[in-house]
């Protein structure tokens, strides 16, 4: 597996002088170059370029170390930038051209293709005076922008491999450095490392209690701690002494301990284990050809309109021959469809009025299997996630540059498979792959997206707010994308790089799949030809007719389906439609943070009767499936609740487990038609019904959960103390949920008294480096840090010298008494609730725990080692070898 940050290429020594100059670059530069350069790079200072050369790289650090000691004519404070320059071959030249990318304090590698080197007045990086050194680098906490600093930054980075489950899928994982839901973070994708994710600290305390969680879990109820993935209880990560006690940058969880080869969830160095980053969303294909489908075209360029493959015997065609200016609805078309999904067909329905078709027909065969028209075949497209956490698929990444998914009906037509209609269909003809967006022109560029975006100064850049490159906003008008320069949003100098190959195009594309909403979601799609989405049955993106990849955005926030506006937590439906009509080029570009593969889904309401007893409403759904069977199918998504249920076959099974996470292994499942454990009334298995007041169950920490179908859910958890009372962990869908705090900081395994915005995390992190010194080659620990404790076998000195060598922790500290034997001495007296401990080793496993109940309390460590001792929110460090 690649590793997060790849190691770095070296920078030149600069040197010349001026006998007059008004500023000095005197110092050293450390530079972190950017993952994806490779090759030459300079340094530019006013209109001079430096070469950088191999042997400056300081493999210790990671950094480009370069010596500055250089004069220049200029203000007081002089400024530098780096760039790194890429011949590029172009298509028309035999000369080729040169792409620019570079690094500012303002531009984290930027891109330019109208120079050769950077210009003196956009430098803008401070050189280093006196001697002194500037860091340069991507900001860890701000993936995408520039770090400048004076000292080298100390950064640490924590990954985490969360559950391979379709809810942590679906979700946004976060977490929190203190235990609690109130001041989570949004944990950032770990590029390169597939189904990993990362949080990162750079010169600030690291967390004491540190959890993970999925964004919907206010109670905290499938959090993840030092124990893994279904622990009986939530232990936080003491994260603070791993960095310490190891004395490492980088740490790996790996939050299932299934997952783990060796049991073990905590690594020093990346275990190589993949997750999974990937889904395929299924899709029916219609395949024809201009000669089968006359609404089919081929582009004639310069004569605008026409169609330069013409075949009068073909049905649908347009009247005119195919001379210019014959063939209708050129660029984006508003209101070729109706508003409104068909609910029986779940088809998009033909408007008439835009006149965009000679017939209701011609449009309706494009979506529907017609002999002598079109051929029906099934794909998979493969989403990706993309280091921003969202799911993608972009046909720029394919080996033609377009989307040319059918071109393995090749193999079928050589084969004598595909005959007749479907080898037609299959005609191959040339393609474009896609070109560049980027500073375009602001006099070709509608008023509205000025008002809307400000003035872009390159379209491939990313809008800060949505993550989302601005293209993707472009708020697309009718009669827009009808030719390269309206609007004029592209690399004007990369039309002549585009790949040329063959593709099979003139082919409609129809999806259908369901998502559940959340807040915050977004969908983005940008394609050629026709392209109609509907969410909630209700018109989403319309960008009808034929054009160039045009952009289409919808901020599920604000948008309003069938239903009206959408419900968090409710499933809703996602349908997408687009034709590839008109060659020479074909595009898809689909983004989203929606997980549009719901297979199945099974959801439980909790309503609240008047005698004060809770009843679980239970619904259960099925959708396409992902698979290409299933969507030629149709893919309709069909939901059975209560006591349809049973009418359909679909028994429910009930399973109480100790702890948050279903084991049948370990779980009692419950019986149907009677009341359980007091409590569980299941008299009415699609209707169960909780009694708090009644429940039979041994102190502790207890989860309930359904089963239909092999799709599973949990219904509650709640914990019952040594009183017997019962407290239930309320879960994100209950209104009012607060939540409370975790184990070690209180009794109650909760969530948080306040639920803000959630704030965001990022970074990008240096190749981890295996630690030396915490262990040495006979298995003894030496000491790390000043506030370590060590105990020598038998040496009664050491033992004296530890008496006094008390660590200054504010709650308690550590004194050795004897060989592997510490003392745990409070700095308060004990209050009347006793203080619970635990004695953790360095890989997160607890080795003893226990209540301390006086001002002290004597603990035996099992063996040699270093080991972190924590209560409440407080750790020490202790050492024996």
């Amino acid at each position: 597996m690649k590793k997060f940050i790849k190691s770095l290429l070296s920078v030149a020594a600069i040197f010349a002088c001026s006998e007059s100059a008004f500023a000095t670059c005197s110092g050293t530069i450390h530079f972190q170059k950017p993952a994806e350069w490779s090759g030459a790079m300079d340094v530019v200072i006013l209109n001079k370029t430096f070469a950088i050369t191999e042997d400056m790289f300081n493999s210790a650090t990671g950094f480009y170390d370069i010596k500055v000691n250089q004069s220049v004519y200029s203000s007081p404070e002089e400024k530098f930038g780096i760039q790194h320059m890429v011949k590029v071959n172009s298509g028309s030249s035999a000369y080729g051209r040169t792409e620019l990318y570079y690094v500012l304090a303002s531009k984290w590698n930027g891109y330019e293709s109208m120079y050769s080197m950077l210009i003196p007045s956009h430098l803008d990086i401070p050189c280093p005076t006196d001697d002194g050194d500037v860091y340069v680098m991507e900001n860890p906490k701000k993936p995408g922008s520039t770090l400048i600093s004076s000292q080298k930054p100390d950064i640490k980075y924590f990954y985490v491999l969360v559950p391979d489950d379709e809810e942590w899928k679906a979700s946004v994982p976060m977490y929190s450095g203190d235990g609690t839901y109130k001041n989570r973070q949004y944990l950032k994708v770990a590029p390169d490392m597939c189904g990993w994710y990362y949080a990162v600290w750079m010169d600030e305390e690291l967390p004491e209690n540190l959890i993970f969680f999925k964004a919907e879990d206010e109670s905290l109820d499938d959090a993840i701690g030092i124990d893994g993935w279904g622990a009986s209880k939530l232990t936080p990560i003491a994260s603070a002494a791993l960095y310490e006690g190891y004395g490492v940058d980088e740490l790996f969880f790996i939050a299932d301990p299934g997952e783990s080869p060796d049991g073990k969830v905590i690594s020093l160095n990346d275990p190589e284990i993949e997750g999974n980053c990937t889904y395929s969303m299924a899709a029916v294909l219609y395949d024809t050809d201009a000669s089968l489908h006359g609404s089919f075209t081929c582009d004639a360029y310069p004569a605008v309109a026409s169609n330069g493959c013409y075949v009068a015997s073909a049905p649908y065609g347009f009247p005119g021959g195919g001379a210019a200016n014959t063939v209708p609805c050129i660029g984006v078309t508003k209101g070729i469809v109706n508003e409104n999904l068909d609910p029986v067909t779940k088809k998009p329905t033909y408007n008439p009025a835009s006149g965009c078709f000679p017939s209701k027909e011609a449009f309706d065969v494009m979506f529907r299997e017609t002999p002598g028209v079109n051929s029906v075949h099934c794909r998979d497209v493969p989403f990706s996630q993309t280091a921003d956490g969202k799911w993608e698929y972009d046909s720029q990444n394919e080996p033609t540059g377009a989307f040319t998914i059918l071109n393995d009906l090749q193999d079928s037509v050589a084969a004598g498979v595909c005959t007749g209609t479907c080898a037609t269909a299959a005609t191959l003809r040339n393609v474009l792959g896609n070109v560049r967006y980027g500073a375009g022109s602001l006099s070709y560029v509608s008023s509205a997206a000025i008002s809307l975006l400000g003035k872009v100064e390159n379209w491939a850049d990313i809008e800060p707010t949505t993550g989302l490159p601005y293209i993707d906003l472009y708020p697309t008008a009718s009669g827009e994308f009808d030719s390269g320069t309206n609007p004029d949003v592209y690399d004007n100098l990369s039309w002549d790089l585009r790949i040329k190959s063959k593709g099979n195009q003139h082919f409609c594309f129809e999806s259908h799949a369901h998502f559940v909403y959340r807040p915050g979601m977004q969908f983005s799609f940008r394609g050629d030809d026709d392209i109609w989405v509907f969410i909630d049955n209700r018109l989403a993106v319309d960008l009808g007719g034929t054009h160039m990849a045009a952009p289409g955005y919808v901020n599920l926030d604000e948008f309003k389906g069938a239903q009206g506006n959408l419900v968090a937590g409710k499933t809703y439906d996602i349908d997408i439609f687009f034709c590839d009509r008109r060659t020479d080029m074909s595009n898809i570009r689909i983004s989203t943070n929606m997980y549009l593969q719901q297979k199945k889904s099974l959801t439980v309401s909790k309503k609240k009767t008047a005698s004060g007893t809770y009843t679980y409403g239970v619904c259960y759904s099925v959708s396409n499936g992902g698979s290409c069977a299933a969507a030629l199918n149709g893919g309709e998504n069909v939901e059975t609740c209560g006591n349809e249920l049973a009418s359909l076959g679909l028994t429910p099974s009930y399973y109480l487990v100790s702890g948050g996470t279903l084991d049948k292994s370990t779980a009692k499942m419950l019986t149907a038609g009677e009341v359980n454990v007091g409590g569980i009334d299941l008299t009415d298995p699609s209707v169960p019904m909780i009694y708090y007041d009644k429940m039979k169950l041994a102190p502790g920490r207890w989860s309930i959960f359904i089963e239909i179908n092999k799709s599973t859910k949990k219904i509650m958890t709640f914990t019952i103390d040594e009183n017997g009372t019962f407290e239930e962990e309320i879960s994100s869908s209950d209104s009012g949920s607060n939540g409370g705090e975790l184990d070690g900081s209180s009794n109650s395994n909760g969530g948080s008294e306040e639920n803000p915005v959630a704030g965001s995390s990022a970074s990008a992190t240096e190749d981890g480096k295996n630690p030396e010194g915490a262990e040495n080659g006979n298995g003894n620990v030496d000491p790390s840090s000043s506030s370590s404790k060590e105990n020598g076998k038998n040496d009664s000195s050491d033992e004296k010298d530890d008496e006094d060598r008390n660590y200054a922790e504010p709650t308690f500290r550590v004194k050795m008494v004897a060989p592997f034997t510490f003392v745990i001495v409070f700095n308060e007296e004990i209050a009347s609730q006793p203080k619970s401990y635990e004695v953790m080793d360095m890989l997160g496993s607890v080795v003893a725990s226990g209540t301390v109940s006086t001002s002290e309390t004597k603990v035996v460590a099992p063996s040699k080692g270093t080991f972190v001792v924590r209560s409440g929110r407080h750790h020490e460090i202790v050492k024996f070898k």
